[in-house]
Order: C-alpha cells, then structure tokens, then sequence
C-alpha cells in the first residue's frame, strides 16, 4: 500500500492535474499528533481526504479530525476486511473494527474498493455508503533486463526462474508452494522466494524445504528492491503467488507488466489472469499448485511469449497508473461537484 502512494499522488498530479499530496506523520504517539497544527491545518484546507489503510492510530485518527473540521473523506481499506485477514487475530481485529474502524468507515462520503471482493468486504460491514471500484496501477520501467539479477546470482544464469516475490509470511502460501514444488520432479526449473522476512517464516520455510529435500532446487534471494527487483522480473518464465488472501498484490501487476506469465491462488482476486489467458488462477491447494506449475513448466516457447504478450498488454490496458488516476480523479469530482464518473463501476 504504501509504495503506491506516491506513485497514485504524481499520477493525479501529472495526469489529472489534481494537487495531491502524500504526507506521512509519526503515528507512535497519538496524542501527539492531535497537537499536530499542520495536520489539522491540512485538513481544514483539503476539498477532499483520502485515507488508506485501517487498524492504524493515523488513520482512525483522520477520520476523526476530518469530521470535526467538517471535511469529507474517503476511506480505502486496501485489503485490510479480507477474511483471512480479519480471521488472523480475529478477536483483536474484530472489536478494534466495530468500536473504531465501523465509525471511521460509516462517516466517509465514499469507499474504495481495489476488486469486487472488496466490495462485498465492505458490505458485511453493513455501511450504507456508496464503494467505488478502483484498483491499483503500476509504472513498469523501460528497459527492464535480468542482467543485474543473474549478476547478484550467477548460479541462476542457466537455470529457468519460477519466481515467488512477496512478503514472507504463512499468509502468502509460501509452504503451500514448496509441497507443490516437492511433489513432482522439475530438473529444469529453479525456485526463487524473494522477500522480507515476516514472523519467522524465513527459518519456517528453510526448514521444510530441507525436511522435503529440494534445497539444490530453491534459492531465497531476500527482499529485493528497485533496479534488482525489476530485473528479477525480467529473468523468471513463471510468477507464483498461492496466497491464502490478498487485497490486489502489486507484486501481480508489476510482474504481469513485465511479461512474466502468472500462477495465482484465487484468494489474490485477480481472475483477470485466467481471463485474459495470462496465466493459472488455481485454489490455494497443494495438488492444484502442482497441476499448474506442471502445465506452466511444459508450455511451449511459443505459447509462453503469446502469454507474455497478453500480460503486458492487460497491464497497459487497464492497470496503468495514467489510467487508474484518471478513474480516481473522475470518483473525486463525482463527490465534489455530482460530475457523472463515467465508466467507473460506483456501489450505492
């Protein structure tokens, strides 16, 4: 969520021309922030706020200033009412969120939603409040090659790359994919798990891939970022995320603008990969993974570029950030002069 932030604010700006403006605050002390003049000065002067994210003091603590300043705001939860996510900690999450979250959400003038099961994640909540569909766009850069990949790796050079590249934690699937892997022999791909590690997943994950014995087979490459994480995208034949629940993962959208094409659990809510022929939305299962890494890994070279293409293309179609600030900046105008949002699909 947060690395999109600013690349949606110059979006707005550069194509919309739209004064956004992303500021971040300390929100390690609340009470703190309530003194914040700046803060409230902002908002006094903001036509419209737009926070995302919930569970976090800054956002609960918007909300509360816009109201009393008599300002509007919209609220995107970016994935945040997911069922996995409310059921993780669930007795936590669920009191914070009708005591808190409930009244933050019921007070904004509109809700964004990222897919359309975020809309019924919303709807659960029972809010009266309209939910614009709106999800996330990418800036792919040009140029892209996997030579500073395989450079940091040189014992990848002549392997063909399945990729994992997300958050390592339970959430993503991660060992959902390493049973997978170990069921069925694969001497001519290699496995790559990118990412930071979360909760001890990294030492989890190390662990039972060793107890299933493909440790020749796996390499954890770490989080990768800029130029690094651009050019492992550029290197992989296949992108593999068997999440157990997601918002919209911009790991998706960044690798399927690449050309990678895309295994997905379809807990991510992206049918669009299935749909536009970019790839396997599959159930976060052992045997299902499997199924598809096995008809991904046979593909021809000439069916995997027609899939590339298609993935670029879905990208530049529909998940650019020319295009998604466009859509944005209609919802605004909607809330703000009852200009019609044209092609925008708007929930009441």
């Amino acid at each position: 969520m947060s690395s999109s932030l600013p690349d949606l604010a110059a979006a707005l700006r550069r194509f919309d021309h739209i004064d956004s403006h992303v500021q971040v605050f300390d929100a390690s002390w609340c009470s703190a922030l309530w003194r914040r003049v700046d803060l409230g000065r902002a908002i006094r002067q903001t036509d419209l706020l737009h926070i995302h994210g919930l569970w976090e003091p800054h956002c609960a603590l918007g909300a509360r200033m816009a109201m009393h300043a008599g300002r509007p705001y919209m609220v995107s939860a970016h994935g945040y009412l997911e069922r996995w996510a409310l059921s993780h900690k669930w007795w936590k999450k669920r009191v914070y969120t009708w005591l808190v979250e409930r009244r933050s959400l019921s007070g904004a003038v509109c809700l964004r939603a990222l897919t359309r099961v975020e809309v019924d994640d919303y709807r659960r909540l029972r809010l009266k409040v309209p939910v614009a569909l709106v999800p996330n766009g990418v800036s792919i850069p040009p140029d892209i090659s996997s030579d500073a990949f395989l450079e940091a790796f040189p014992n990848l050079r002549n392997e063909r790359l399945v990729l994992f590249m997300g958050r390592l934690h339970y959430k993503k699937g991660i060992d959902i994919l390493c049973r997978a892997w170990a069921e069925r022999p694969r001497p001519d791909h290699h496995l790559v798990i990118a990412g930071p590690n979360i909760d001890n997943t990294f030492a989890e994950t190390t662990a039972l891939v060793e107890q299933l014995g493909i440790t020749k087979q796996v390499t954890f490459t770490g989080m990768l970022q800029g130029k690094l994480k651009w050019s492992a995208l550029a290197a992989a034949e296949l992108f593999v995320l068997p999440s157990r629940g997601e918002g919209l993962s911009m790991a998706v959208l960044e690798a399927a603008g690449v050309g990678v094409p895309l295994l997905l659990s379809n807990c991510c809510y992206f049918p669009e990969a299935s749909e536009a022929g970019c790839g396997w939305v599959v159930d976060p299962a052992i045997a299902a993974v499997a199924d598809a890494l096995d008809a991904a890994c046979e593909m021809s070279s000439a069916e995997r570029e027609a899939m590339r293409t298609r993935c670029r293309q879905l990208i530049l179609q529909r998940y650019t950030w020319e295009v998604i600030s466009r859509q944005l900046s209609q919802v605004y105008r909607w809330l703000l002069t009852g200009a019609p949002a044209h092609g925008i699909e708007i929930f009441t």
